[in-house]
Parts: structure tokens; C-alpha cells; sequence
């Protein structure tokens, strides 16, 4: 199971910061039966982290400052994490 926080994908034990490289020029396009549906990006994987052997329970970023968030694991550590470069993804 995997979960999206904004550029970041959680995936139980790691995180995977991931840039949309491909933005697509339309964003919605219809299928055979004229219903309108969403069109992906490619996304490029930035960098692979693992940050427990245990999944991860739960993640949030600051909202005071950037790239600053914290994330708890079932091996009951609380983790505060600095993601440097945001502005260049």
C-alpha cells in the first residue's frame, strides 16, 4: 500500500520523492463512451529512503516551515525529518 503526500510517496517502511517530469497539456480526455476521465504525468523517481524496518503509521508535514515533517512507525520511533531541495523538484 502506498499513500501520496504531495511529492512524496510513502510505501510502508520508505519514502520515494518523485517529480512529475511529463505534465501532460490536457489534464482530462474522454474514453469510448464520452466520460470524461483524468490523464497521468510520467513520474521520475528522485530519491529511495528507507526509514524503519517497521511501516510507517503516519506522516505530516510542518506547516510553518518547508520541508520539515515527521513521521511514526510501528517500531514506536518518531522520526523529524528534513527534505532539503524542494524548490529545485
Amino acid at each position: 500500500m502506498s499513500i501520496a503526500v504531495g511529492k512524496l510517496i510513502i510505501d510502508l517502511n520508505q519514502v520515494s520523492p518523485y517529480v512529475d517530469s511529463n505534465y501532460p497539456v490536457n489534464r482530462v480526455t474522454e474514453d469510448n463512451d464520452k466520460v470524461p476521465m483524468g490523464v497521468a504525468g510520467t513520474l521520475q523517481l528522485v530519491q529511495n529512503t528507507v526509514l524503519s524496518t517497521q511501516p510507517i503509521s503516519s506522516f505530516d508535514w510542518s506547516p510553518d516551515k518547508e520541508g520539515l515533517c515527521v513521521c511514526s512507525s510501528f517500531d514506536q520511533m518518531l522520526r523529524v525529518l528534513i527534505v532539503t531541495r524542494l524548490k529545485q523538484l
